[in-house]
């Protein structure tokens, strides 16, 4: 005797093939879908990975050239001349003992000051930037810039500086003996100064070895500039840019002809306020004394220097 299938148990097998098939296709494309997503994710953690290796391969260019990018290479001449300042980093722990908290002297918006001694036996500041701080680059690059160029007997020198491991830091020449103020018994110069600029007097407290050689309108521009600069609030006061540029206007009226050194019979010291003599000693001046030359040309040129001396120190890029 023969079976016959009913008509309902071919439909039903049928749709269960369908079903089977759009599963498959479904399933694999959801596999395709997720192994392209994966991959994707992959690939952007290694080039993440990446990223640090090869920063940290390249040579140190953090000075901007012309305004370019923090990335732009300096020239070879420009990368050699600080390249020569440059101090280990393993040097510095050493110095400060791994900057060592009991060597701490100081401590500023830019970073933490450590007392150390080099291998040399070098006494020096070692000036450490806070990690990560965007805000300090600009005042490490500057100060790298501007005092790798400046010698002054009475300006601290900058030794050196590291920026091994992401670091800023920056080596001064050791003050033995502390800035001059401590040296003063308490005694405050600006707010004494201001007190002699606020009666229109300041030429009463000219040194007396400079009496007779400044110009009125030179020192009242200079007086006008430290006021200014000494502010109870920072908004009152000018910028860098400012202060230069009236510092270079008080040099310009001191070299012009125009007017005499001082009022006939005027005498400049006559009245002056005394600090303790033991606050102040007495510098020679002589080391500062620069030849005089005659004739037009070495005057003019004279003239030329001198008045790009403070516009040549302008940078907007510092503190």
């Amino acid at each position: 005797m023969k079976m016959i299938n009913p008509p309902g148990s071919r439909s039903g097998s049928k749709n269960r093939t369908v079903w089977i098939v759009v599963g498959s296709s479904i399933g694999g494309f959801a596999v395709l879908c997720l192994i392209i997503f994966v991959a994707a994710i992959s690939c952007k953690c290694k080039k993440k990975k990446l990223k640090p290796g090869r920063v940290e391969n390249e040579a140190w260019t953090p000075l901007r050239v012309n305004g370019g990018s923090a990335h732009s290479r300096m020239s070879e001449l420009t990368l050699n001349e600080y390249r020569s300042l440059k101090i280990p980093f393993a040097d510095i722990q050493m110095a400060t003992n791994n900057f060592d908290n009991s060597l701490k002297i100081g401590s500023g918006g830019f970073g933490v000051v450590f007392k150390g001694v080099l291998g040399d036996n070098t006494k020096v500041a070692v000036k450490r930037g806070l990690p990560g701080s965007r805000q300090g680059l600009p005042e490490f690059q500057t100060e790298i810039k501007i005092l790798s160029k400046i010698r002054h007997c009475h300006l601290v020198s900058l030794i050196g500086y590291c920026e091994e491991q992401s670091e800023m830091i920056l080596v001064y020449e050791y003050m033995e003996k502390g800035p001059l103020k401590k040296h003063l018994d308490q005694v405050n110069l600006a707010e004494w100064a201001m007190e002699w600029q606020k009666k229109g007097m300041l030429e009463k407290i000219v040194d007396a070895r400079l009496a007779g050689q400044i110009k009125k309108r030179s020192l009242k521009k200079f007086g006008e500039t430290a006021e200014k600069c000494l502010a109870d609030y920072g908004v009152d006061r000018p910028s860098m840019g400012d202060v230069l540029w009236n510092l270079e206007c008080a040099l310009q009226l001191q070299e012009s002809d125009s007017e005499p050194s001082r009022e006939p019979g005027e005498d400049s010291n006559a009245n002056a306020p005394e600090l303790p003599a033991h606050a102040i000693a007495p510098r020679d001046l002589s080391d500062n004394t620069g030849t005089e030359t005659d004739g037009s040309d070495g005057s003019s040129s004279s003239e030329i220097r001198n008045s790009q001396v403070f516009s040549q120190l302008m940078n907007n890029d510092g503190r």
